[in-house]
C-alpha cells in the first residue's frame, strides 16, 4: 500500500493541485487541477478570502473523486525572497541505529545556526550524511550502526511576511503540512530524477510570471520570480498588430514563432506568419536582460537552460530563446498520464520528494486502486 499524497502549489496566478503516490521511484496521479485566475492584492498576495473558498473547493471535488480524505500535504510556495545557507552539525544517536528522528536532530542544530531575521526557513536539502559505518555518503544511511551521525544541509528561506501569510490561509482552511517547499525547488527535484544536466539553469514561463532558477549537482543555489508571463508577451504582441489578447493568444497558439508555412498564408487580419512570428519575437525580447546575468553565473555558456511552464509548448520559442542566450535549450516532457501539462511540474516533484528515505515517516492512508499510468518522462535537445 501506498501514501497518498496532494501536493498543493500557490502561484503568482493560480493554484495547482496533484494528489499521487510514488511507487518503485516513480510517480502515479490520481487527480490534477488547476483553480480559475485568482484575485491577487497590491502587495502580490492572493485575496484571502477568495482563496480559501477556492481551495476548499479544490480539496472537496478531490475527496469526492477519490472518496477518501486526504492527509499528507506537500504545499509549494513562491521563491519571494530565496535564500540558502549552508549548515553542519552533528548529534548522538538515539538509538544504535540510525533513524529519520537523529536527522531531525541534526537539522533542528543546523537551523539554529544559519537562521536569518524576517526570513522562514521551509526546508532543509540534506547535502551529505556521516556515520561510523559508511563514512560520508549522498545516501541516508537509515538503519546503520552507528554512534554519531553527522549531516551537511542546505537550509532554504524565503519571506517570513510571505510564509505567515500562506500558513494562515493553509491554517484556516485546515491544513497541516507534511512539507513546504518552493516551487522551483520542487521541480527541480523531479528534472533531475531524469538524468538532467549536473548543472542547468531552470526557466519556467507561466501566464503571468516567471521562475529563473539555477541547480547545481542536485543543489538549488538561487530562485527568483519574474514579474513577466505570457500574457505580457501577448498584450505588446497585441498592440503591435492592433488585435485583441484573445486573438493574439489564438495565434500565437496555433503558430507560435514559426515564420514560415511552407505556403502562402493571411490571416483574417491580413497578417502573415512574419508579421506574427515579429511581434512575439519583439515581445519575448524581456528575457534579453536575463542573459548578463546568466553570464556572470557561467561565463563559457556551458550551463545549459531547460525551459518548462506553459511558454514550453509555444512553437519555436525554446530556439529563440536558445538565441537570446547563447546557449543550449532542453525542452521537458513529464510523461505522466494525467498530469502531462508541463506547470504540474513543480506538483509532481513535491510528490517525489516524500519518498526520500530520510523524510518522517507518511501517515498511512488507503488507496482503493492502483493506477498502472506512467510513462517516462524525457528531455529533448534543440
Amino acid at each position: 500500500m501506498n501514501n497518498i499524497i496532494t501536493s498543493l502549489e500557490f502561484t503568482p496566478s493560480s493554484i495547482r493541485l496533484v494528489t499521487g503516490y510514488v511507487f518503485q521511484e516513480k510517480v502515479f496521479v490520481l487527480e490534477a487541477m488547476e483553480s480559475e485566475p485568482l484575485l491577487f492584492d497590491t502587495n502580490g498576495f492572493p485575496e484571502k478570502k477568495t482563496t480559501e473558498d477556492t481551495l476548499r473547493s479544490m480539496l472537496a471535488k478531490v475527496r469526492t473523486s477519490l472518496k477518501r480524505e486526504l492527509g499528507n500535504f506537500v504545499v509549494l510556495l513562491p521563491p519571494d525572497e530565496f535564500t540558502v545557507r549552508e549548515g553542519v552539525d552533528t548529534t548522538v544517536t538515539v538509538n544504535d541505529n540510525i533513524s529519520q528522528k537523529d536527522y531531525l536532530n541534526c537539522i533542528s542544530m543546523i537551523n539554529k545556526h544559519v537562521k536569518i531575521e524576517n526570513a522562514a526557513i521551509i526546508y532543509d536539502d540534506p547535502i551529505s550524511f556521516t556515520c561510523d559505518s559508511t563514512g560520508q555518503s549522498k545516501d541516508f544511511p537509515l538503519g546503520k550502526r552507528s554512534e554519531n551521525l553527522s549531516v551537511r544541509a542546505d537550509a532554504h528561506m524565503i519571506s517570513r511576511v510571505t510564509f505567515d501569510y500562506y500558513r494562515q490561509i493553509l491554517k484556516d482552511v485546515g491544513i497541516l503540512p507534511y512539507l513546504n517547499l518552493i516551487s522551483p525547488f520542487a521541480s527541480s527535484t523531479f528534472l533531475c530524477a531524469f538524468k538532467a544536466p549536473l548543472a542547468f539553469f531552470s526557466l519556467e514561463v507561466e501566464k503571468d510570471y516567471t521562475y529563473i532558477s539555477l541547480t547545481k549537482d542536485k543543489r538549488m543555489l538561487f530562485s527568483r520570480q519574474l514579474p513577466f508571463g505570457l500574457t505580457h508577451a501577448y498584450e505588446k504582441a497585441g498592440r503591435k498588430l492592433n488585435v485583441s489578447l484573445e486573438r493574439m493568444i489564438e495565434l500565437a497558439s496555433l503558430f507560435g514563432l514559426r515564420e514560415d508555412a511552407g505556403f502562402p498564408y493571411f490571416s483574417d487580419e491580413k497578417l502573415q506568419l512574419s508579421d506574427i512570428s515579429s511581434a512575439l519575437k519583439e515581445s519575448f525580447l524581456y528575457f534579453e536582460s536575463l542573459k548578463s546575468e546568466l553570464d556572470q553565473v557561467d561565463p563559457n555558456c556551458l550551463i545549459p537552460v531547460i525551459f518548462t511552464g506553459s511558454g514550453s509548448r509555444i512553437d519555436s520559442l525554446d530556439s529563440y530563446l536558445g538565441s537570446i542566450f547563447s546557449r543550449q535549450i532542453l525542452s521537458f516532457s513529464p510523461k505522466v498520464i494525467g498530469a502531462r501539462n508541463e506547470s504540474y511540474i513543480p506538483c509532481l516533484g513535491g510528490i517525489r520528494i516524500t519518498s526520500n528515505t530520510y523524510m518522517n515517516p507518511l501517515k498511512e492512508n488507503e488507496r482503493k486502486e492502483q493506477s498502472n499510468d506512467f510513462a517516462l518522462s524525457s528531455f529533448s535537445r534543440d
